[in-house]
C-alpha cells in the first residue's frame, strides 16, 4: 500500500512538472536537460565528487563513523537481513538520483536561473534545497551534501545535461552503498 501511494504521488508530481514545462513552450527534453552526458563533464564531476569526499573520509578516520554512516550501515544491514537489499539498491541508485535530479536540477534550476536569481543564485538555492531534503543526516554531512549540490548544479549549468547529474548522483550513491557493504559487513 505504501509503495502504491509513493508511486501515485511520484506520477502526480511528474505530471505537474510536465504540465509546467509544457506551459513554458520549451520542449520537455530541452527544459529538463535530457541530453547525453559528455565524457569531459563526467570526468570533471567524478573528480569533484572524489575531492568533496576526502574531508569526510579524513574525519571518519580520526573521529570514527559519522552518524550518517551509522544510519546507512543500519539501513544496509536491515535491508540485507530482510531480503530487501535489491529494493534498497534500486531506491538509492536509480529512484533517488532520477527523481531528485529531474526535480531539483532538471526543473527548478533552469526556472530559477531564468529569474532574478540568475544561474549562480539558482545553483546555490537548489543546492540548499537539496541539502534540506537530506535531514536524516547530521550537519557536517548536510554541508557536504550542499557542496555536492553546488558541484552538480554547476555541472548542470555547464553541460546543459541533467542526465550527467543523474549519472554522477547514481554513481555517488552506488559507491556509498558499496563502501558500507565492504567496510561494514554483517557480523
Amino acid at each position: 500500500m505504501l509503495i502504491a501511494a509513493v508511486a501515485a504521488a511520484t506520477v502526480g508530481a511528474f505530471a505537474i512538472l510536465a504540465l509546467a514545462v509544457w506551459l513554458s513552450r520549451i520542449s520537455l527534453r530541452d527544459y529538463l536537460g535530457l541530453n547525453r552526458p559528455r565524457p569531459r563533464d563526467l570526468i570533471i564531476g567524478f573528480s569533484g565528487l572524489v575531492l568533496l569526499y576526502i574531508p569526510l573520509a579524513i574525519a571518519g578516520h580520526f573521529f570514527g563513523p559519522l552518524k550518517s554512516s551509522a544510519y546507512m550501515i543500519e539501513l544496509y544491514h536491515r535491508a540485507l537481513t530482510s531480503g530487501q537489499l535489491p529494493a534498497l539498491a534500486a531506491a538509492l541508485v536509480v529512484l533517488a538520483p532520477v527523481s531528485e535530479e529531474i526535480l531539483v536540477r532538471g526543473f527548478l534550476l533552469p526556472g530559477w536561473a531564468a529569474s532574478w536569481l540568475r544561474p549562480g543564485g539558482a545553483v546555490v538555492l537548489t543546492a540548499a534545497l537539496w541539502a534540506l531534503l537530506h535531514q536524516q543526516y547530521e550537519l557536517i554531512t548536510m554541508i557536504d551534501i550542499f557542496a555536492i549540490g553546488l558541484l552538480l548544479g554547476w555541472i548542470r549549468q555547464r553541460s546543459g545535461s541533467t542526465l550527467t547529474t543523474i549519472v554522477l548522483h547514481a554513481t555517488q550513491n552506488a559507491a556509498g552503498l558499496a563502501m558500507v557493504a565492504i567496510i561494514y559487513p554483517p557480523a
